[in-house]
């Protein structure tokens, strides 16, 4: 595997304890769907790079991809206002510092809902690589 694929999925599973460890209510099936979440991601990896060997590569990868998006989905249900609300509302129902006047924290806004938007996408990048590779391959 390179280099890169070892960052990847340590910060898979960095962010997979600050989920667990942010999130205030640690109910079991909370817990163990993140586990699996994790393992998802890296089964999709491994499957990928050959580590280990899937009857149906395609069919199993599908269903990891799915249960991460729905993992994933569910999981972050709480923050969709954020990014439906348009701004102008949401910055009304923040606290403004001192020196802050309405329309700098609606430009602060957009740019945390670009930059957020951004780093959701680059970080999706590598698992959607890894499962668009093993179904074109089919392994």
């Amino acid at each position: 595997m390179p280099t890169w694929t070892y960052l990847y999925l340590c910060i898979v599973v960095a962010g997979g304890l600050f989920s667990v460890y942010a999130n205030k209510q640690k109910t079991f099936y909370y817990i163990s769907g993140e586990i699996l979440s994790v393992a998802s991601c890296f089964a999709l990896f491994f499957s990928f790079y050959g580590i280990i060997q899937l009857s149906q590569p395609v069919v199993f990868s599908t269903l990891f991809l799915l249960y991460l998006i729905y993992w994933e989905s569910w999981e972050n249900r709480h923050h969709y206002s954020f990014y439906w609300t348009p701004a102008s509302e949401f910055a009304k129902t923040v606290e403004l510092g001192e020196d802050e006047t309405l329309e700098n924290a609606v430009q602060s806004i957009k740019i945390i809902k670009y930059a957020s938007v951004l780093l959701i996408a680059l970080l999706v990048l590598p698992v959607l690589y890894v499962y668009f590779g093993i179904v074109i391959n089919g392994n």
